[in-house]
């Protein structure tokens, strides 16, 4: 009963250039601020993309029928897709910058960056800073 899931293609031997995500590149959602849904819906979602995956591999036992290669084909881009687990009506709780990432990290071109990094008000800086005269050649 060892049966290899395979969701996207046949294992790879050799994942030059390419990288399994790291748990914090998982962990991103709630680093970048945006509320998540709960740990029970995030898993019914993936177990869903299984359940589409699994009847996708019997059907290919078939004769490979245009309907079929469509169907992968859907599926194929829907893998694609950012694995969307935010709150329902996450908007409300997001500020505005928070919102246009989001959107853009949704869209197709998955565009945006977001910048977590505190920032220290212009007084508190010159406080923590110091002088430093350069150093001459020895």
């Amino acid at each position: 009963m060892n049966k290899l899931i395979s969701i996207i293609s046949d294992p790879v031997e050799d994942f030059v250039g390419r990288k399994l995500p790291l748990i914090k590149e998982v962990i991103a959602w709630s680093e970048a601020g945006i509320p998540t849904c709960g740990k029970k819906y995030a898993l019914k979602k993936f177990e869903r993309i299984l359940e589409e995956d699994k009847k996708l591999q019997k059907s290919s036992q078939r004769k490979r029928s245009a309907i079929q290669k469509k169907n992968e084909a859907i599926f194929h881009q829907k893998l694609a897709n950012l694995f969307d687990i935010a709150k329902v009506n996450v908007e409300k709780y997001l500020t505005d910058d928070k919102k246009l990432f989001l959107s853009g990290q949704r869209s197709k071109s998955r565009f945006g960056l977001i910048d977590n990094v505190v920032q220290l008000s212009s007084a508190e800086n010159t406080e923590d800073a110091m002088d430093v005269e350069p150093v001459g050649k020895f």
